[in-house]
């Protein structure tokens, strides 16, 4: 079954109403949270999570790295109801790992990330392009199918001729109000800055069954420079 709802702004409290219908219709309804230890917004509704790091919770814990197949042996002695994965896949060396031990231990579930518009914005420093400790950016196109791309480097900023600019971004490497107040934009014309914005501009889906993921141009990042940049001039800017 495709993926049932999709947003790239918020939709977290149609998530929260969800998981409650569900909690009360059937109370063994069960929620595992994947890497939701930093933040567990749906605790109330969360049986279980997996997290590399302990946490103070009585819920119960799966420790271990969940790009490794250890931690989901464990996992795998119960089957999930539901699954909740937020801003997680964009930290991780292997992304589609994780997402096929989601589809494999659970029925449904809900993924977040940040929307591509932030992640092609100065939203961090005027120096580099959204969180500069992220690995990957997602779409979704025709409100069917994840689509996932390696992001940009950002080795470039620290070329000599740079210097400067080495001087400034130190200065102001904290101050995230001072990029919000200068509206740094990106290069790429179909961004929206508005999406770009604030924290609770995310892009979310909610699955059930199985739902279809990619990567764009099978993970190639082309020839030569012109063709790297193309996909996140064209291939990048379908979907959501």
């Amino acid at each position: 079954m495709p993926i049932v709802m999709c947003s790239d702004v918020w939709m977290r409290d149609e998530i929260l109403k969800f998981l409650d219908e569900r909690k009360k219709s059937n109370p063994n309804f069960s929620v595992l949270d994947v890497g939701g230890a930093a933040k567990p917004w749906a605790d109330k509704y969360t049986d279980a999570y997996i997290d590399i790091k302990p946490f103070p919770t009585k819920k119960l814990v799966y420790l271990g790295d969940i790009c490794k197949p250890e931690v989901w042996d464990k996992v795998k002695e119960r089957c999930w109801d539901f699954t909740i994965c937020t801003h997680v896949l964009e930290d991780i060396r292997n992304p589609e790992f994780v997402i096929s031990q989601l589809l494999a231990v659970s029925k449904s579930g809900f993924i977040a990330s940040p929307n591509k518009h932030q992640e092609l914005s100065c939203i961090e420093s005027g120096f580099w392009l959204g969180y500069g400790h992220h690995r990957w950016i997602f779409t979704i196109r025709d409100k069917r199918k994840l689509c996932i791309i390696a992001k940009w480097p950002v080795v470039n900023y620290f070329l000599p001729s740079n210097k400067l600019c080495h001087i400034i971004g130190h200065i102001f490497r904290f101050n995230h109000l001072i990029n919000r107040i200068l509206k740094l934009g990106s290069g790429l014309d179909w961004v929206d800055t508005q999406k770009a914005k604030t924290h609770r501009c995310e892009l979310g889906f909610l699955w059930v069954n199985d739902f279809d993921y990619e990567f764009i141009n099978q993970d190639y990042a082309g020839n030569n420079i012109a063709e790297c940049i193309g996909l996140y001039y064209e291939d990048l800017k379908e979907g959501i």
